[in-house]
């Protein structure tokens, strides 16, 4: 089987950090959030991915086509103009019309089981299957109600509890289709799946079903999902074979080599990168990730805090809570505060506060 991912976005709700970087290639503890998602369908023995590209298609591409070691077939489609999640689909037909495929959106950090969300699929020789999570609060996402049968019956954009009558189940943005749908969407033009062709599915009555998953689920695309997503991950709350870290003491992990004092007071979970340089008097608390080649100069404080590649931090500096780009300069005796986000090669001024 074939998958497609949709990376046309801009990725604008995680801005700063994708004003030169396209969201696929924004940082998971140190390697491109697009890996993850290539490893998990690996994982399952999928023979081709094809990414459905727009907003700084060249990078992506350069950064595939770096790699040849993947061990699955790659292919890239780039749109000319948005066309949607739908449209997407539509501009890479010549390559999906033979065969059921699987479409991911570029935002999900997953380990759905495909095995069983591929059999389910298949077994009930469905036109088109959803992948649904559970969530606690329903009022914040769109609804996916189904029947008794697991046929989807009704779609509900951020419902009231009312509304939504108990129904917690969200659509958890990973679809099987079969080819033929490629035939409800017309060529060219902006379209949806999930505002335009979901509802022709149903209006239709194709054999449309929804397959719950109670599996790890998390949307990245938000500065707080990312931030929760590398807290997941260095929790265990999801797990991932390809990360391969040195376990230096309890919880802190280092990736290659990089020189740590041993006057540095390291709490764990952390992870830094490679060819870093921790100074004395360092401290590091927990859910903390250093990027590769970042040095963190004597007697600074890094609480729950993500530091991408190539940052300098300076003596006695303070930051909690906060997201740094790749390639600034934050001076000596800084202060940065809780939900504090700098795009990359920033320079935060000696004293200052923010």
């Amino acid at each position: 089987m074939k998958a497609i991912i949709l990376l046309g976005g801009k990725g604008t709700r995680l801005l700063p950090l994708t004003t030169n970087t396209p969201k696929p290639l924004i940082p998971l503890l140190n390697h491109p959030f697009i890996v993850y998602q290539i490893e998990l369908l690996k994982k399952y023995g999928i023979s081709e991915v094809i990414f459905s590209l727009g907003y700084l298609s060249k990078r992506i591409k350069d950064f595939l086509e770096s790699k040849k070691d993947w061990r699955i077939s790659i292919r890239c489609v780039v749109e000319e103009e948005p066309l949607g999640t739908a449209g997407a689909l539509k501009n890479a037909e010549n390559f999906l019309k033979k065969e059921s495929f699987l479409v991911l959106n570029g935002d999900i950090l997953t380990s759905i089981n495909l095995a069983n969300f591929i059999s389910f699929h298949q077994e009930r020789r469905a036109k088109a299957t959803i992948s649904l999570s559970v969530v606690d609060d329903p009022t914040s996402y769109g609804l996916v109600k189904l029947d008794k049968k697991g046929s989807i019956e009704q779609f509900l954009e951020k419902p009231s509890w009312a509304e939504a009558s108990g129904c917690k189940t969200i659509n958890a943005g990973i679809y099987i289709f079969e080819p033929d749908v490629l035939s409800y969407i017309p060529p060219k033009r902006n379209f949806s799946i999930e505002r335009e062709l979901f509802p022709v599915l149903l209006q239709r009555r194709e054999k449309f079903f929804g397959y719950v998953t109670k599996n790890y689920w998390l949307d990245i695309g938000t500065l707080e999902k990312y931030k929760q997503a590398h807290r997941d991950i260095l929790e265990e709350k999801i797990v991932f074979s390809f990360l391969l870290f040195r376990k230096v003491e309890n919880n802190v992990w280092v990736e290659g080599n990089s020189r740590i004092s041993p006057r540095a007071k390291l709490v764990g979970p952390i992870m830094i990168g490679e060819n870093c340089k921790i100074a004395d008097e360092v401290e590091i608390s927990p859910f903390s990730v250093i990027g590769k080649n970042c040095v963190i100069e004597s007697n600074a404080n890094i609480i729950n805090s993500l530091i991408l590649d190539g940052t300098k931090v300076g003596r006695e500096t303070k930051m909690e809570g906060c997201i740094v780009g790749k390639h600034c300069q934050i001076e000596n005796n800084v202060l940065i505060s809780e939900g504090v986000a700098l795009g990359d090669r920033s320079t935060v001024k000696a004293f200052s506060q923010i």
